[in-house]
């Protein structure tokens, strides 16, 4: 089983628009680290690029701890190799190669650009600058901006194994990793080769504190919030397409600890629809405890961690949510049945098996016992002479049937 990292979730949580800001315009009249000249060609050689002085326009970016791309750690250099664009890419640590690539075509050092209105205009380039990439499976998606006097223009190039894509007139300026090997570039999901997967929303509003989020599909994400207001612990599937929730559930579990207890939420298992979470929760005063739970994320429905059969774990109320089962009626047919039991529950007053079950208008108290999976009824007008069995237990359910020669019943219950 693996720990999933937070990954680009609080953006996601507060608003989609958080992170678009992360890229935001601040970044065009930044300058580079360097343009030509001693300390251009001093990077070159560090990273064992020995041919600089063949490369016209030669800049690296991503050097300088006071520029924005450092945060990237890449060490990036670009530059016109026989008038043909050329860019490379380095982890700036370990000066391993990322990416290289030299374009097929000439580059145009002097181009016509549209002005709007119809108003055109040339400009002739005399800066070209790598400032992120990103790169997996053989394929990388580059950021190349291209400087003239007057004039600034983002080049977004898309390369995989088998072909090669440009696009223009995007106004932010950061890739960030996405779902499946795909990223994000402002609002809009792009798969490795260019093709855009979809256009999210951003969100409308926000009134939680993210505890975690990831990522389930390339429009939808599972997060974990406390809501600021209730101080309740929510888990819930959300649409960036849409902008909308999907479904919504508490976990009160976590609600009912105290209102400043910290939570380390690990998402352990995500290979199917059913995912599996782990919280660990601290106390103010020290006090360490966790939470282990499953949730089916196509429809929200939370399954608790299966434990042990003891008073220990049954302790509490745990409130119906449906009866049915089977009996012969008087011909000796066999019939099923269901009866609705909103409003009624069962309890557990202590860890020696007192207890009791309200039926809606009075409580049936009760002396019980255990025998493995088996729940020994004393005292009790309530399912009498049937035996009843466990058949699951976990932090949130609670099943058992009552069995007979003539009929059976089942009880389903959530922990309240």
């Amino acid at each position: 089983m693996k720990t999933l990292r937070l990954l680009l979730v609080t953006a996601l949580w507060i608003t989609l628009c958080t992170r678009l800001s992360s890229c935001s315009k601040d970044l065009e009249t930044m300058p580079l680290d360097s343009i030509g000249g001693t300390d251009t060609d001093k990077e070159f050689a560090n990273y064992g690029i020995t041919d600089f002085k063949n490369i016209e326009m030669r800049s690296c970016n991503g050097i300088d701890d006071n520029t924005g791309d450092y945060r990237w750690g890449q060490a990036n250099f670009a530059g016109l190799k026989k008038n043909h664009l050329w860019i490379a890419s380095f982890d700036r640590e370990s000066k391993q190669r990322l990416a290289e690539w030299t374009d097929a075509k000439e580059f145009q050092k002097t181009r016509r650009i549209h002005m709007g209105y119809g108003e055109y205009k040339d400009v002739t380039i005399s800066g070209i600058a790598l400032r992120q990439i990103y790169s997996k499976a053989n394929s990388f998606v580059a950021l190349v901006q291209l400087q003239g006097s007057n004039y600034g223009e983002n080049l977004y190039i898309f390369k995989t194994p088998t072909s090669v894509k440009e696009l223009k007139g995007i106004d932010y300026y950061s890739i960030q990793e996405w779902y499946k090997e795909s990223i994000l570039i402002g609002n809009c999901c792009y798969t490795l080769g260019g093709d855009t997967i979809a256009v999210l929303t951003p969100q409308s509003s926000s009134s939680g504190t993210i505890l975690s989020s990831n990522l389930s599909s390339f429009t939808e994400s599972i997060m974990i919030y406390k809501d600021d207001f209730s101080n309740s612990i929510y888990l819930t599937k959300h649409n960036y397409e849409y902008d909308k929730k999907i479904w919504n559930v508490e976990l009160t579990e976590l609600s009912n600890e105290p209102k400043d207890a910290r939570f380390e939420v690990n998402l352990l298992e995500s290979s199917t629809n059913i995912w599996k979470y782990k919280v660990d929760i601290t106390h103010y005063d020290g006090t360490k405890k966790d939470f282990t739970f499953s949730v089916n994320i196509e429809t929200g429905t939370i399954i608790g961690e299966e434990l042990p059969i003891s008073y220990a774990n049954l302790k509490g109320t745990w409130d119906m949510t449906k009866c049915y089962g089977w009996e012969y009626n008087g011909e000796g047919v066999k019939e099923d049945w269901e009866e609705d039991v909103t409003g009624e529950y069962i309890f557990f007053e202590s860890t020696h098996g007192n207890g009791g079950y309200f039926d809606g208008s009075k409580t049936n108290y009760f002396a019980s016992s255990l025998d493995g999976n088996r729940l020994i009824l004393e005292n009790s007008d309530w399912l009498l002479g049937k035996s009843i069995t466990i058949t699951k237990l976990t932090t949130t359910e609670l099943h058992i049937t009552a069995t007979e020669a003539s009929s059976v019943e089942n009880y389903e219950m959530k922990k309240r």
